[in-house]
């Protein structure tokens, strides 16, 4: 289930966003003119595409959604190809990256564990379901649809102004697997379903996964959370990493912390681990700097931090979040900076909405449209405010006239996700 990771790369040498959103640029194509910064703001474009597919691939239950997101991913991986002379990739490259995806073994296993979700993912809807002829007719309709999409895999994504792959996406004993599914309900097998209990254990592919039941009835697999002692260790470790790389202690040193958008971080972080990001620690600081009544330097530690995210793209923080430093400047009586700051970080989320927002919706309704659906998935995200949790990893209808799924939010159609900043992405699904 890692394999994908490898693919969250980092620019080296500070690859710097100017405030913006960069990430939907990736459609600009740079020309002979183009400036090493241009360049830069591309291949991190491209990069943040490939992560979002690289988690739709690792976690979707939805076979039309993985086969559009894998041939998508390859397609990325090539056009980052044409800019490995430029030395921006610090672990591995994407020829490496691209290889190892392409490999039969890797192929067969990543669609094996696509076909395990999906089929968990089935079972656990049909315990919800009581009469006996809609649990036949759902296992019907999944059969059927996982078969479909594997005979059309290379349907979903047409490619677009990257170097397109048309080569297999699945192994045959990937479907030997789904026909053998198509046989077993022809020859008039219906599954059984029995309440989990207690004693309940995931199959050996999943040890290290759990089901987690959405609001809207639908299942994840995530991954298990780790013990108390664990995470405790685990803090440590990024607490002491970053006390040790930077000076936390000093005005001096604070204000020498590089405003970048890939600032390092301890090399036992996940990507996705924001308790290891620089700007996330500075926050924690200012609160025991304020605490012992040194209100100064936990205001320093705010500025520092509301800098470096506002150079960082799409990491989906709230307006509210960078409110912060207002709140507390106010609080202390320093008014007057406390309106500068709160006009800056207006003038940040205005500026990044007017970029961000018009392109992603037309990217979602673009992409729907192309695979001839009304249907969208939202991203998952391990770390989210209390508005995505309630929608995160649902599938929803841009029209509303689905009889099954939930009219998209109307936030979307404003901000291009559920609020100012989000960093979730709706992706078309089937």
């Amino acid at each position: 289930m890692g394999l994908f990771k490898k693919f969250l790369e980092n620019l080296s040498g500070g690859q710097s966003g100017g405030g913006n959103d960069t990430r939907r640029k990736s459609g600009s194509l740079p020309d002979e003119s183009a400036s090493m910064t241009d360049i830069r703001r591309y291949v991190g474009a491209v990069l943040d595409d490939v992560n979002r597919d690289a988690e739709l691939v690792n976690r979707t239950v939805n076979a039309g959604t993985y086969f559009y997101s894998l041939n998508k991913l390859i397609d990325e991986l090539q056009e980052l190809r044409k800019y490995e002379g430029y030395h921006f990739f610090t672990r591995g490259t994407p020829s490496e990256d691209c290889r190892e995806i392409l490999k039969p073994e890797n192929l067969q296993h990543n669609a094996d564990m696509l076909i395990t979700r999906a089929l968990r993912y089935c079972m656990s809807e049909l315990r919800f379901l009581t009469a006996e002829t809609a649990r036949e007719g759902y296992y019907k309709r999944f059969v059927a649809g996982i078969r479909d999409a594997f005979e059309q895999s290379h349907t979903f994504w047409a490619g677009k102004d990257y170097p397109h792959y048309d080569g297999p996406l699945f192994m045959w004993a990937n479907m030997d697997r789904v026909q053998q599914l198509c046989n077993e309900w022809e020859s008039g097998y219906r599954p059984v379903m029995e309440r989990v209990g207690d004693d309940w254990k995931p199959p050996s592919d999943f040890q290290d996964m759990i089901p987690q039941r959405l609001h809207d009835g639908q299942y994840i697999l995530v991954s298990k959370p780790p013990s108390t002692a664990e995470t405790i260790e685990y803090r440590k470790a990024e607490e002491a990493w970053l006390e040790s790389y930077y000076d936390l202690n000093t005005a001096e040193g604070i204000q020498a912390i590089p405003e970048i958008a890939n600032p390092p971080k301890w090399p036992g972080c996940g990507s996705m681990d924001v308790t290891g990001d620089i700007d996330y620690y500075l926050r924690f600081k200012s609160g025991d700097y304020e605490k012992v009544g040194n209100i100064d330097l936990a205001i320093l530690y705010l500025r520092k931090s509301n800098a470096i995210r506002m150079v960082r793209p799409n990491l989906g923080y709230r307006k509210s979040d960078y409110y912060r430093l207002v709140k507390t400047l106010a609080f202390y009586g320093r008014v007057d900076e406390a309106y500068a700051e709160k006009e800056k970080i207006d003038r940040y989320f205005e500026k990044k909405a007017a970029e961000y927002a018009p392109t992603e919706i037309k990217r979602v309704l673009e992409s729907a449209k192309a695979l001839g659906t009304d249907l969208v998935e939202m991203s998952c995200h391990g770390c989210v405010c209390s508005e995505c949790a309630k929608y995160q990893g649902r599938v929803f209808s841009l029209s509303g006239k689905s009889r099954r799924f939930p009219k998209i939010p109307d936030a979307f159609y404003k901000y291009g996700g559920i609020h100012e900043g989000c960093s979730h992405v709706f992706s078309p699904c089937r």
